[in-house]
């Protein structure tokens, strides 16, 4: 079982990157299309068995994810299945359509600020606290990665934070996870 679903844009690929390789760094175990999707799986097959397997999603949003009808489709699945929905919001965006019904009343974590860093320490440490006790040492921590250990143990570079836009911020992230 995986603690998160990651749920984005494919227009959104780097921020949803960036956060999975962030978030396994810190021990979360991610489910994130395409790479976890086995080949000759059914797509559709995949992403709802994922979702029912993970204990919440990360809604990576934006005007892209809020737009996206697989997104959409997505977001309801995992509400139907009680599942605790966390919205990292990477761009300014009041919820509209269906992210209104959903997330109108939800907490979301802004990914605005100069630090992408502490904004998803916010979200590892939303996900430690909400999950039931996880057992880390079940296998399959990542599906692009049968080495939990390494995954667990990986460390960032001395000085890695800086003040980049946030674009700048998940490429430069996404280079040093």
């Amino acid at each position: 079982m995986y603690d998160l679903f990651i749920s984005y844009s494919s227009k959104d690929a780097l921020a949803a990157e960036a956060a999975k390789h962030y978030l396994e760094s810190k021990g979360v175990r991610c489910w994130k299309a395409p790479e976890c999707v086995a080949p000759g799986q059914v797509w559709e097959e995949a992403i709802t068995s994922a979702i029912d397997n993970t204990y919440g999603m990360l809604l990576i949003w934006s005007s892209h994810s809020q737009s996206s009808k697989q997104v959409t489709r997505e977001l309801s699945l995992a509400a139907a299945g009680e599942k605790i929905i966390i919205p990292l919001r990477i761009e300014p965006i009041t919820p509209s359509g269906t992210f209104a019904y959903y997330l109108t009343n939800t907490h979301w974590i802004d990914a605005l600020s100069p630090s992408l860093e502490q904004d998803l320490d916010r979200v590892s440490s939303q996900v430690a606290s909400m999950l039931p006790i996880i057992k880390r040492s079940e296998g399959g921590a990542a599906c692009d990665s049968g080495d939990s250990a390494a995954i667990n143990n990986r460390r960032e570079p001395e000085g890695s934070e800086c003040n980049l836009s946030v674009g700048g911020r998940l490429m430069l992230l996404s280079t040093i996870a």
